[in-house]
């Protein structure tokens, strides 16, 4: 099967390096190329990427796939939301500088596909099968699942615009503020990561904070489920190994440095 093996602004077939894994390739169609504006703004050299479809009952779901074929195995990044470029951006820096791969919902160039939040359909479906199928044959048993997003400043009860703050109280959420003497440049409301757990590992949320990190921990209990993919990684996959960065829409600069640093120590 063919595949773009990609240096902007020209594209380059090739027949070997850039051919999809087999697991892969047999549960997912491989297509031509149309969502292009994420690819022209970032220099993409050495990558391998594909856009690939499947469907899901009445829905056919669109990815944008990219590895580095030098070293396939690492970090394997889920960004559901296609209008959250600044996360897109940090996925392509992140396999260029540290390996493995990166899938994105593409196609609609907003955050519902179809009217579905694609962060809210990790239920019993293909949908929640193949994206781990597809993320899995990429990771390194030394990495988790990592997703990236990007939110609007502040939230709705401080005067903000966005969903998403360390400052703001949420049910089952626990927030972990860096303290003054920690912030290192990257900490405010908007940036911060999320964990997972049926409780609070205090040693992890200290360890972060200290390098200048903002941490809200999502408990997770019995039964309770919202279907997203940090749910489906605890129920389903008996996973606590989830790590989702959250910065400003536009905020390249701290997501990857957060990003650097949490390599660093986790």
């Amino acid at each position: 099967m063919k595949f773009l093996f990609i240096f902007l602004p020209l594209f380059v077939f090739s027949k070997n390096i850039c051919d999809l894994p087999k697991n892969i390739d047999s549960i997912v169609d491989e297509v031509k190329i149309t969502s292009v504006s994420d690819l022209k703004r970032n220099n993409l050299k050495g990558l391998c990427i594909s856009q690939i479809e499947f469907k899901d009952t009445d829905v056919l779901w669109k990815f944008l796939l990219l590895w580095n074929p030098s070293q396939p195995k690492g970090p394997s990044l889920f960004i559901p939301h296609d209008n959250e470029n600044t996360a897109f951006d940090t996925g392509v820096y992140t396999i260029q500088t540290y390996g493995g791969a990166m899938l994105s919902v593409t196609g609609s160039g907003k955050r519902f596909y179809n009217g579905i939040d694609p962060n809210r359909n990790f239920k019993n479906n293909i949908y929640s099968k193949k994206v781990f199928k597809i993320i899995d044959s990429f990771r390194s048993s030394d990495f988790g699942y990592i997703a990236l997003h990007n939110n609007k400043k502040g939230y709705f009860g401080n005067g903000g615009d966005g969903t998403v703050s360390i400052n703001k109280k949420t049910k089952g959420i626990v927030n972990f503020p860096v303290k003054e003497e920690d912030n290192i440049g990257i900490s405010n409301e908007d940036s911060l990561v999320y964990f997972i757990g049926s409780k609070v590992n205090i040693d992890k949320v200290n360890l972060v904070n200290s390098f200048g990190i903002n941490v809200r921990y999502e408990i997770i209990k019995g039964n309770e489920n919202d279907f997203s993919m940090s749910n489906y990684i605890f129920h389903k996959l008996k996973d606590k190994r989830y790590i989702n960065i959250e910065t400003l829409f536009g905020d390249f600069k701290t997501q990857k440095k957060i990003l650097d640093q949490l390599f660093l120590i986790i």
